[in-house]
This record gives C-alpha cells, sequence and structure tokens, in this order.
C-alpha cells in the first residue's frame, strides 16, 4: 500500500468519525448510509475502514470519555479534601451527561457490542486509572482504596445520572432535586470517605 493511499484512508476515516461526532451531538442516530454520504463514499468504503457500526460508536465513545474524564481529572485540581473532591467529581460527571445528553448515553446506555475490543477496554482502564492515580497523589489514598473509592462512586453517580436524564424520577421529583446530588454522594458513599 503506497504512502498517499494510507494518507487518504486516515483522512477518511478522521471524516467519516468527525461526521459520526456531529451526528452524535444531535441525537439522531447514527447510520453508516448516512455517514457515508456525508464524506462522499460509499457503504462499501466505511466498511473497508472501520470494522462496522460497533467500531465506529466505539471509537465516538472513547473521545467522549476523554472528555468526561478530563473533565473529572480538571474537578479535581481545585479540591483540597477528599469529601470535597468526590462532591466536586460527582458535579463534573453529572454536568457532562447535561452538556452532552446524547453522548453520555451513547457510552452508558447504547452498549452495542457483547465485548468491548482489547483496545476500548484499555482504553477506558487507562482513563479509571487516572482517576485513581489523581485520588491517590492528592488525597493520600492507598491505590486499594482508590480503586474501591471509583468503583462506589461510579455506580453511584451513573445511577442518578441515568434516572435525572432519562426522566425517570416522576415518583420522588418533589424529594431528589439536582441540588441534592452532594448529599447522594455523600450517603453512596458514607463510610469510604473519612
Amino acid at each position: 500500500m503506497n504512502k498517499v493511499h494510507l494518507v487518504s484512508r486516515n483522512e477518511l476515516r478522521k471524516k467519516i468519525l468527525n461526521l459520526g461526532w456531529g451526528v452524535l451531538e444531535t441525537g439522531t442516530g447514527l447510520r453508516i448510509r448516512d455517514l457515508a454520504k456525508g464524506c462522499g463514499c460509499s457503504i462499501g468504503t466505511v466498511y473497508n475502514l472501520f470494522e462496522g457500526m460497533d467500531e465506529i460508536v466505539l471509537r465516538l465513545n472513547a473521545k467522549s470519555l476523554d472528555i468526561l474524564y478530563g473533565g473529572i481529572l480538571k474537578a479535581l485540581e481545585g479540591e483540597n479534601d477528599l469529601k470535597s473532591g468526590v462532591r466536586a467529581m460527582g458535579a463534573s460527571y453529572t454536568q457532562f451527561a447535561k452538556d452532552h445528553p446524547h453522548r453520555w448515553k451513547m457510552l452508558f446506555e447504547n452498549e452495542s457490542v457483547e465485548r468491548a475490543p482489547q483496545w476500548y477496554l484499555d482504553v477506558v482502564n487507562a482513563k479509571l486509572r487516572e482517576i485513581e492515580s489523581e485520588l491517590v497523589r492528592r488525597f493520600y489514598l492507598k491505590m486499594e482504596e482508590a480503586m474501591k473509592l471509583v468503583g462506589f462512586f461510579w455506580a453511584a453517580i451513573h445511577g442518578i445520572t441515568s434516572i435525572m436524564l432519562n426522566k425517570k424520577m416522576r415518583v420522588v421529583e418533589g424529594i431528589i432535586k439536582e441540588e441534592d446530588l452532594d448529599a447522594y454522594v455523600d450517603h453512596c458513599l458514607m463510610g469510604m470517605i473519612p
């Protein structure tokens, strides 16, 4: 394969992913036919560049994870104690979901493959390790404590975010409000945060 052909393949891959990124933000649904048409190529070309829609979705999800985890790490920068740090993480997570609901749902509610490929699992795990390492560095936790804290945090914040985004709170909407997020995070992680 000559270099010119390789460059054009890479450029076309980027173009398809960039178009997919824009479509994902609108929530209109990703379709290979639309991506091909929008990039001026055939459906077969898209299938030659990617292993189908699952790979495209995972590549877009990896980009979403960069933004989500980057925001969480940035939120930790100004915090001096673990409790406020975990609250800042929760606020950053829910803010990402509110700002990008379609991206959040694609990440967490539209699992397109039975088992994600190793490259994607490596991305997810590397991002989690960054957060855990930052908790260890900033708040002097042991790595095992940080891993457990992040695991419980993720489950708690994911659950309440899913309820808020999907408007499944009607029964408790008079009781649970978005401004109560800090108390919710505190309650879920009670006993884990000294």
